[in-house]
């Protein structure tokens, strides 16, 4: 376990030392791709948070916090709207499962955040003003808007099929 958290460790540093604000691109640390990264801090994330809050010891808690810490903010700098969204679901998950008041609370307020962040950038038209967002097109009401179209489209495809 120690040795899983340390890797961890290892990785998100390393990952967030190849972040270029100048020049905006993903990060990709030890592993192939941007995508490889964020599968592997989405599925690792679990494991230290669970150290953080349920070792008895102090340096495996020191451990798991900061794995934790390092995976999310290595996480952030991926720039993935998938890696987010797992953010979101990881941090629901962790809150209802172990039931501490102050994570509940934290969580909620990340929650609150999170959601006033992506009403602003839905809200805000031209997004090629904004430096920290790497492609134009990602958070915008047209994106959104073309998403449902070609998912209703899918749906009545589906629905035409003669099983159904």
């Amino acid at each position: 376990m120690v040795l899983f958290l340390g890797t961890l460790i290892a990785t998100g540093p390393y990952g967030l030392w190849q972040f270029d604000p100048g020049k905006i691109s993903a990060i990709k640390s030890f592993l192939g791709s941007e995508v490889a990264l964020t599968t592997y801090l989405i599925m690792s994330l679990p494991l230290g948070v669970s150290v953080a809050v349920y070792a008895r010891e102090h340096l495996p808690r020191t451990l798991g916090a900061s794995a934790a810490v390092l995976s999310i903010v290595c996480q952030l700098f991926t720039f993935s709207r998938a890696g987010m969204f797992a953010l979101l679901v990881e941090a629901i998950a962790l809150a209802g499962l172990v039931r501490n008041r102050l994570i509940v609370i934290a969580v909620g307020i990340m929650l609150a955040i999170s959601l006033l962040a992506v009403g602003v950038l839905l809200y805000i038209g031209d997004q090629s003003k904004l430096p920290f967002i790497p492609v134009k097109s990602k958070l915008t009401t047209y994106n959104l808007e073309s998403r449902f179209i070609a998912w209703e489209l899918g749906a009545q495809k589906v629905l035409e099929h003669p099983f159904f």
